[in-house]
């Protein structure tokens, strides 16, 4: 029921309930991803496939590297929840944005960057967040709010 209605939403919704839906689950998204590595990181480390390529298992770096995705995670879902504070989700989209860029380099340079894993769950949600970000909102530029 709940996914129908989601859908609906998506298709039949406006471009802002669209945006606020996309902040919403990459959001949430990321902030469980950040709790996952902080609560149960050598748990994290042996269920996501390519992490291990990475090197070996530091838990105070992967706690550290979730806590920077539950704010990232929060950055994103204040703004979802508030459009007109768009500076937390700018914050978020800095974190998410360079970890991105360092996959990005990492395939250039031949290192593998993380391979499909990367790609799905960094890259993507970060393209795809900084697009719902950083696209103008008409309604909010047209009353001088932004």
């Amino acid at each position: 029921m709940f996914r129908r209605w989601l859908v609906l939403w998506l298709v039949m919704g406006t471009e802002d309930d669209m945006r606020t839906a996309i902040l919403w689950i990459i959001g949430m998204m990321t902030l469980a991803n950040g709790g996952f590595m902080v609560l149960a990181a050598d748990s994290w480390w042996g269920s996501v496939p390519g992490v291990a390529d990475t090197g070996g298992f530091n838990a105070h770096f992967v706690r550290d590297v979730g806590a920077a995705y539950v704010a990232a995670g929060l950055g994103l879902a204040w703004f979802a929840a508030r459009p007109r504070e768009r500076a937390a989700a700018l914050v978020a989209l800095v974190f998410l944005g360079l970890h991105a860029l360092f996959h990005v380099l990492e395939f250039a340079e031949g290192h593998g960057g993380g391979g499909t894993t990367a790609i799905l769950a960094v890259i993507a949600p970060t393209l795809i967040a900084a697009l719902a970000i950083l696209w103008p909102r008409p309604k909010i530029y047209a009353a001088g709010d932004a």
